[in-house]
């Protein structure tokens, strides 16, 4: 019995070892921003990202923090002139961001050929640290999610002008991993063992 409960310790072990390995490897990418300086333009600073309508504010500079404060860090991102747009040179997974807003804001996520995958919208009307909306907090996740991979573009939508909303945090799942081949062996040698295990216990009892 005690041989049995080893090879069964042993065989889960080896399975839930597999997929830690792939959840590390899937780990999303988030974008804080405080790199840049005040009223600096988004453009294409980070590799296989391309920003519209975009513009860096910072603490102490441009940011109003009583009513917009970061999330994480100094700085936030303005949506300047028009509605918020990121680009992706490949298609991702999921993308979401933390946004304080005195606009409701709609979040819009297309494929590489301008297809709509979906929207998603801000619980309120405003979520402003001191004046939003009664029960609203500041720096709402707004997120959309596509099991295919096919994100290529989002835009997001508060005021047809701009200056609206502030972004922060901006968090990209750039992939799913799918096992190595390794790691399925690992899995079916893992499942093998226990099943073998287990069918000579039960063997032994009718004899």
């Amino acid at each position: 019995m005690k041989k049995l409960v080893r090879v069964w310790a042993a065989g889960w072990s080896l399975f839930l070892l597999s997929l830690l390995a792939q959840s590390a490897q899937a780990a999303p990418v988030v974008y804080g921003f405080d790199d840049l300086q005040d009223q600096d333009r988004l453009s294409n600073q980070w590799s296989g990202l391309s920003f519209f309508n975009a513009l860096a504010l910072k603490v102490g500079r441009s940011l109003n923090v009583d009513e917009f404060p970061p999330r994480s860090g100094d700085t936030a991102v303005l949506d300047d002139g028009g509605a918020l747009e990121i680009l992706f040179a490949q298609p991702v997974f999921s993308v979401g961001a933390y946004f304080t807003y005195f606009e409701k804001l709609s979040f819009f996520a297309y494929d590489a050929g301008g297809g709509l995958l979906g929207s998603v919208h801000s619980l309120f009307s405003s979520n402003l640290l001191l004046s939003g909306d009664v029960g609203s907090l500041n720096n709402e996740f707004v997120s959309f999610s596509d099991s295919a991979g096919r994100i290529a573009r989002v835009v997001i939508q508060g005021g047809s002008l701009g200056s609206s909303m502030v972004m922060d945090d901006l968090t990209v799942e750039f992939s799913r991993s799918v096992p190595e081949p390794q790691s399925w062996a690992l899995v079916a040698l893992a499942l093998l063992a226990a099943a073998v295990a287990r069918r000579r216990h039960f063997s032994g009892l009718f004899r």
